[in-house]
C-alpha cells in the first residue's frame, strides 16, 4: 500500500497600505477617476490590501517624495495599522524609496510594480 502525503501550504499576505498621490504635474481632472484606476490596477494583480490614503500634494520633495507633514500622515497609519508594504500610485526615484523605506519602516514600491506586473 502505497502512502501520499499530504503538503499544506500557506499563503503569506502582507499588511498592504496603497497611497493615492494626486501631485501637481497631474493633468487628469477628475481625482476619483485617477485613483480608481490605480485600485482598479492594483485588483488587477490580485493583490489584497489593507488600507487605502489618497492625499492631494502641492510640491514634490526630492529626497522623501512627500513632504513632512504628509508623510507624517503615511506614517502614522503605517503604525497603526501595522502595515509591511506600501505602494504608491505614482513612480519614485531610488533615492526616494530607500528614504521613505526607512522612514515607513517597510518595504515600499511605486507605480512601476503594477506596470511590471501587468
Amino acid at each position: 500500500m502505497s502512502t501520499k502525503k499530504i503538503s499544506s501550504s500557506t499563503v503569506y499576505n502582507p499588511k498592504i497600505l496603497l497611497v493615492g498621490i494626486y501631485a501637481p504635474y497631474n493633468k487628469i481632472k477628475n481625482m476619483e477617476a485617477y485613483f480608481d484606476e490605480f485600485l482598479s490596477l492594483v485588483n488587477t494583480l490580485g493583490l489584497q490590501y489593507e488600507k487605502t490614503l489618497f492625499l492631494k500634494i502641492r510640491t514634490v520633495d526630492k529626497a522623501n517624495f512627500l513632504t513632512k507633514g504628509k508623510l507624517k500622515e503615511v506614517v502614522e497609519v503605517c503604525e497603526k495599522n501595522n502595515i509591511e508594504e506600501v505602494i504608491f500610485s505614482e513612480s519614485l526615484s531610488p533615492l526616494q524609496e530607500r528614504n521613505l523605506e526607512e522612514m515607513l519602516d517597510c518595504k515600499v514600491w511605486d507605480l512601476s510594480l503594477i506596470h511590471i506586473s501587468e
